[in-house]
């Protein structure tokens, strides 16, 4: 086995750890005045820490995702804050049920949203099953979903699916937009 029971509980520390970082971060800098921000912002991008490109597209992210169009309303089966809407099927219906909807969370913006990620995820892809490379927004799309069942579900298997939440879906198709979407597919 790869992991033992010891490697797998740190882990689960590390992430509780970092999702304090995270909270307390969010509290620190919320606290700071815009002068206080823009100095840490160019202290950072100015020493290699981050990059302004990343910040842009974090607030991108953060800016034009996790809301409903303003003529959707939010489907009674949604328990999320996200931005769940009903699917064409009825199996797509489905909610991540959490109290802060998982869209939000910051693994999943690097996870489902962060283009470099993204990219990376279709180059190993084609890289393994010797195929030309495609970055359009379908395939975009698909790294996104493909991503996010790996990281909630871990490896599953041909023939093995999981749906993905609608509120997943849905940021996901709001960053990476089509005229037609496929949904989800049986195996």
């Amino acid at each position: 086995m790869f992991f033992s029971y010891s490697s797998f509980s740190l882990v689960l520390k590390y992430r509780k750890f970092r999702l304090l970082i995270y909270s307390y971060s969010q509290e620190y800098l919320g606290s700071l005045g815009r002068e206080q921000l823009i100095a840490i912002i160019v202290e950072s991008t100015a020493h290699g820490n981050g990059s302004l490109q990343y910040i842009k597209d974090t607030m991108a992210v953060t800016e034009d995702t996790n809301s409903l169009p303003a003529d959707q309303e939010r489907p009674s089966w949604c328990k999320c804050s996200g931005p769940c809407a009903t699917m064409l099927s009825s199996i797509e219906n489905k909610c991540c049920k959490k109290t802060v909807c998982i869209a939000k969370d910051p693994q999943f913006k690097i996870i489902g949203l962060n283009k470099t990620h993204l990219e990376m995820h279709i180059r190993s892809w084609a890289d393994m099953r010797a195929e030309n490379l495609d970055f359009s927004f379908s395939k975009l799309r698909w790294a996104a979903y493909s991503g996010y069942i790996l990281w909630q579900f871990g490896k599953l298997g041909k023939g093995n699916r999981k749906v993905v939440p609608s509120c997943i879906v849905n940021t996901v198709r709001m960053r990476y937009p089509s005229d037609a979407y496929t949904g989800f597919r049986e195996s």
